[in-house]
């Protein structure tokens, strides 16, 4: 293992000890610091899918009404793809794109359509990627840069990201609470009947 690979490793592995001493003392994820989205893309860049994916096992069972973080889903999306598992990959990158619409193009080195609607986040900004570490912007190989660019211009993505802009062009506008209510409600419906449909 070459030093940098170890320096990634060692790096998660500190994480992951901390997050479950964290875990063990309150009896909950108490992570205002953000650990558990460094852990699995640590595990990936030190070449170490299997530990990611268990890192990924386990933020779907105790994290899972968590937001979530591009970059983090990205890793995932990564280490499914690197493990020959395509079609979770596929759906764990339209997850990556949805939560920041900004993130795939600029991998790509495209310059990313801007897009006039309500962000409930900063994760979801457009500069939040221009704001990642340097070291956390994984270096794709050719055959990854096709299947990001290949799923990107889906119809299946671009069907999710042309309601994904519709939907949250509408929150920006729509002050009513129940309205919003009824906008997110369509939304989460769409969501559902895709994944039934894609799945």
């Amino acid at each position: 293992m070459s030093d940098v690979r170890k320096k990634f490793r060692d790096r998660a592995t500190r994480l992951k000890r901390a997050l479950a001493n964290e875990q063990k003392k309150y009896r909950h994820i108490e992570d205002s610091a953000g650990k558990r989205y460094l852990i699995g893309p640590f595990y990936v860049l030190a070449d170490e899918l299997e530990k990611a994916l268990a890192h990924y096992d386990w933020y779907e069972k105790y994290c899972s009404d968590d937001i979530g973080e591009p970059i983090h889903y990205l890793y995932w999306a990564l280490a499914l793809h690197r493990i020959g598992e395509i079609k979770k990959a596929n759906a764990k990158l339209l997850e990556t794109m949805l939560r920041n619409l900004y993130l795939l193009p600029m991998l790509l080195g495209s310059r990313p359509d801007t897009y006039d609607i309500w962000h409930s986040s900063n994760m979801e900004q457009p500069d939040y990627i221009t704001q990642t570490p340097a070291e956390f912007l994984p270096q794709l190989s050719e055959q990854e840069r096709s299947w990001i660019g290949e799923q990107f211009d889906s119809f299946r993505f671009r069907r999710a990201r042309d309601e994904y802009v519709a939907t949250y062009g509408a929150l920006k506008l729509e002050r009513n609470i129940d309205n919003r209510r009824q906008i997110l409600r369509r939304w989460n419906e769409f969501l559902a009947s895709s994944a039934k449909i894609d799945g």
